[in-house]
């Protein structure tokens, strides 16, 4: 395959959890499995190109052997080993033998899952009418728990330049060994009627606990370069627990446990060249010893020329929370890796600095935002009420909560707009667009909304999505969607006929009241009200038969005020709400062919 990817933003994506089977048959060991690898993007004899993305909270599944089988007491056949959990490779990327090019680009919170070994089955153990010790049973070993490597990435057996980009906040998940099974026991009643305990099995090992190496990049058997890049706060130790050995048969001496290897480093790979990058503030020891590296900042210090061990001192800036201090900028201080990259390599367009300037002369060492572009971190969230959700045939409401936050990294305005797409693909915009609303970062913004469903709309199923950009309608930043569906078959209530989005309103939400058709009149005064308020109508120039109803939010018909013939002219009625509880609800006058909706608010 040849493929390029740019300017895209790919979160939340899994492989799946898998489950090996157990041992059914005498001294049958469990199953070995590994769960997918590649969380956010698997490619295998691929051309590659990424830039100007963003990853993260992708990664690979968890993995759990199945169990050895136990053997029953009365027969002397040794239990089934456990069955071998390995987790995905490449918590975010997974490459084999593959062309790779990755640049400007923001990984971040990716993670392979956790491996756990299958329990050894138990040992069997007979009767024996004889003094002679009989055969009996040993437990089954524990299988290797191993948890997946490459937190961010995995590359084996490829051709990788890895150019600016910054990684952190990555790990590798726990390897836990299966615990081992427990030795059988032989019994003799020769003696009768004493019973003595004549032989017993040994307990089984524990399975080794392996944690992943490379905790943001692992790369393996390929030719593997790293250019101007960031790791930081990959600071999650990949552990490694061993099981415990069995019990042998008389519970008095236990196998041996498992191994327990913890992952290591940041960047593993006997291949991999290191350039131009800065690896700090992480938990583990930062780089595979048998890497090349040069020109680059290290936590701990490492061998190769240009080299430096000293603290980045990163600030925050526009985009993101990794550039670097300088005098130039407005800061106090210039960083260590200020002009320190390599002084042959050529000029990143893009800058280290808080004010957006290009870097210039000799490259400063790690990862360059773009310039101009800030990135913020804005997510929406539609979370229904009490799903599933199915409408009846002659419609009806639901609930939801909308929800927005501003992660960072600067206030910004931006607009959020919500509507339904049919089950035709269709669409019609429900909630919004309201635009210019600008929290403080990390300031959530929750409102409760009631979503009227039309008794017109056709059955099927339907999708609720909500969106947010910068402005409407622009590129989208994040969305997010839940799905209802309506029914062929309704329970005889009253029809509903306004799709409108009510409840909390967000600051500056403009209005989706429908305008009432010319030359047919419907007035509210006072509204809000309490309890009583006149609603004042005209159906028009000639005389006609009218309607006027009150309904609720959920389009059940509260009451009738007007069902009869009307003159022309101005008429009032009185609507009394003193029976009611407080809360929005609709009048709907029909006249002459036509039909007008207005809202009103009862307030107690």
């Amino acid at each position: 395959s040849r493929l390029r990817i740019s300017h895209c933003y790919i979160h939340h994506c899994r492989t799946f959890n898998v489950a090996g089977a157990y041992g059914i048959n005498p001294g049958q060991a469990g199953e070995s499995v590994e769960s997918g690898c590649g969380g956010a993007m698997y490619c295998e004899n691929s051309n590659i190109h990424i830039s100007y993305c963003k990853l993260s909270i992708n990664r690979t599944g968890q993995a759990y052997g199945g169990s050895g089988n136990s053997i029953e007491f009365g027969s002397s056949q040794n239990g089934g080993n456990g069955g071998n959990g390995t987790s995905g490779k490449g918590g975010g990327l997974y490459f084999k033998e593959s062309n790779i090019y990755l640049s400007s680009t923001e990984i971040s919170n990716c993670y392979t899952g956790l491996g756990r070994g299958g329990y050894g089955g138990t040992g069997g153990g007979v009767w024996t009418t004889t003094p002679y010790n009989p055969p009996v049973g040993a437990g089954g070993m524990g299988g290797i728990g191993k948890a997946g490597e490459g937190g961010a990435i995995f590359a084996l057996s490829c051709t990788s330049s890895f150019i600016n980009n910054i990684f952190r906040e990555n790990f590798n998940g726990l390897g836990e060994g299966g615990v081992g099974g427990h030795g059988g026991a032989s019994f003799s009643d020769y003696y009768w009627p004493y019973y003595m305990m004549y032989s017993y099995g040994l307990g089984g090992a524990g399975g080794n606990g392996l944690g992943g190496n490379g905790y943001a990049v692992f790369a393996s058997l390929g030719n593997d370069s790293i250019h101007s890049c960031t790791f930081t706060q990959q600071s999650i130790v990949s552990e490694g627990h061993g099981g415990a050995g069995g019990l042998n048969g008389n519970n008095t001496i236990q196998a041996d446990s498992g191994q327990s290897v913890n992952g290591e480093v940041v960047i593993f790979g006997a291949t991999i060249a290191v350039t131009n990058s800065i690896v700090w503030n992480n938990v583990t020891t930062s780089v595979n010893h048998a890497a090349a590296v040069i020109y680059s900042c290290i936590q701990g210090g490492f061998p190769g020329q240009g080299n430096i061990s000293s603290d980045p001192q990163f600030v925050a800036g526009p985009a993101g929370a990794y550039y670097l201090p300088q005098i130039a900028a407005g800061q106090t201080v210039n960083s260590p890796c200020l002009d320190a990259g390599n002084p042959t390599s050529s000029m990143l367009i893009g800058t280290t600095r808080t004010d957006q300037v290009q870097d210039a002369g000799v490259v400063d060492m790690g990862y360059h935002y773009p310039l101009g572009m800030i990135s913020p971190q804005i997510d929406v969230t539609l979370t229904p009420l009490n799903p599933p959700i199915v409408i009846p045939a002659q419609g009806g409401s639901f609930n939801f909560n909308a929800s927005v936050v501003n992660n960072g990294p600067a206030p910004v305005p931006f607009s959020v707009w919500a509507g339904v797409r049919f089950p035709d693909s269709s669409w019609q915009t429900t909630l919004g667009p309201v635009n210019n609303l600008n929290p403080p970062v990390g300031v959530t913004i929750t409102r409760l909304r009631i979503q009227n469903v039309p008794g017109s709309w056709p059955a099927g199923q339907y999708t609720y999505v909500g969106y947010c950009a910068l402005t409407y309608p622009g590129t989208v930043i994040d969305s997010s969607f839940f799905t209802f569906s309506k029914s062929t078959a309704g329970d005889g209530g009253a029809t509903v006929w306004e799709a409108s989005c009510t409840g909390e309103p967000f600051s500056g939400e403009r209005s989706m009241t429908a305008a009432v058709p010319s030359g047919l009149d419907l007035n509210i005064a006072p509204n809000p009200f309490n309890p009583n308020t006149a609603i004042s109508f005209n159906p028009g120039l000639n005389p006609g038969l009218v309607s006027l109803r009150i309904y609720d939010t959920a389009g059940r018909l509260v009451t009738t005020l007007v069902d009869g013939w009307r003159e022309a002219g101005t008429h009032v009625a009185t609507f009394d709400g003193s029976a009611l509880a407080s809360g929005l609800y609709f009048v709907r006058i029909e006249a002459r062919s036509l039909s007008a909706v207005q809202k009103m608010m009862l307030v107690k």
